[in-house]
């Protein structure tokens, strides 16, 4: 009860941070969105980045300054969506494009439990061939047998 009263009365810490979408507004729009945002209440945001029109190019640097500027002047905390899709780590193709090796890898694994030794019983496995399952992993058919 101590914790729902703390909430009530502003003193429990922030635990909202909604979504910013940006897609390259004008900095009059960005800052505006904070302030309407602080002005909930709410001491975070959260900067959904990808689908910005400059993601990762000099007009999304720009847009950042302006949310870090206006969420610091308001004593807001700002976190940021830094990739272009999920999952995190895609560097907006920068890996894969600069350095393919080190790209994730996955490896499917398939197993086959026998009881035995059975009479006239047997199994044939026959080598997999490896098939494309994600961008930079390999993943093996299940045998037959």
């Amino acid at each position: 009860m101590q914790t729902l009263q703390q909430v009530m009365n502003g003193g429990a810490p922030n635990a909202l941070a909604p979504f910013l979408w940006l897609h390259g507004e004008d900095e009059s729009t960005l800052r505006a969105e904070v302030e309407r945002i602080a002005a909930c209440g709410i001491g975070a945001i959260c900067a959904e980045t990808r689908p910005h029109k400059d993601f990762n190019g000099p007009g999304w640097f720009r847009d950042l300054g302006i949310l870090l500027d206006e969420c610091k002047r308001r004593g807001m905390e700002l976190w940021v969506l830094d990739d272009s899709h999920f999952p995190t780590g895609y560097a907006d193709g920068a890996v894969k494009k600069n350095h393919p090796e080190l790209c994730k890898k996955f490896l499917c694994c398939k197993t086959l439990d026998f009881v035995g030794p059975q009479p006239h019983s047997g199994a044939e496995i026959r080598p997999a061939q490896p098939r494309r399952h994600h961008p930079g992993g390999v993943s093996l058919p299940q045998n037959r047998l």
